[in-house]
């Protein structure tokens, strides 16, 4: 995956969206060039991947849903750790450990807080 692109995606999403450190606690990235910065607009800090691990949330926005099954691959151990994933695009779902899906349908209680 094209760490740019991914960087861009996640930017326009929360610049247009609005998320910010109320809803967003951090990111993680890959790219060591990208950790310890902050994104542009928001200033949501940026971690290593390994801080997924160090924190333990209870969720995981993945933006890039394009490369959602490659980044859950990576984060299984998060999973079995009890993270669960949540994917808002093309169609807002909730992942747990196991791979069960959950559609997320208008109306129903939103997520809070990472």
């Amino acid at each position: 995956a094209d760490e740019t692109q991914l960087g861009r995606t996640f930017s326009k999403c929360v610049l247009t969206s609005g998320i910010g450190t109320d809803f967003v606690d951090y990111i993680v990235d890959r790219n060591g060039l990208k950790q310890g910065l902050y994104t542009p607009g928001m200033h949501i800090p940026v971690h290593a991947v390994e801080h997924l691990l160090e924190d333990k949330p209870d969720y995981m926005l993945i933006v890039a849903w394009n490369f959602a099954d490659e980044i859950m691959k990576q984060q299984a151990e998060f999973g079995k750790t009890g993270g669960t994933f949540i994917l808002p695009i093309p169609e807002p779902r909730v992942i747990n450990a196991s791979g069960q899906s959950h559609r997320v349908m208008s109306g129903e209680t939103r997520v809070s807080s990472l």
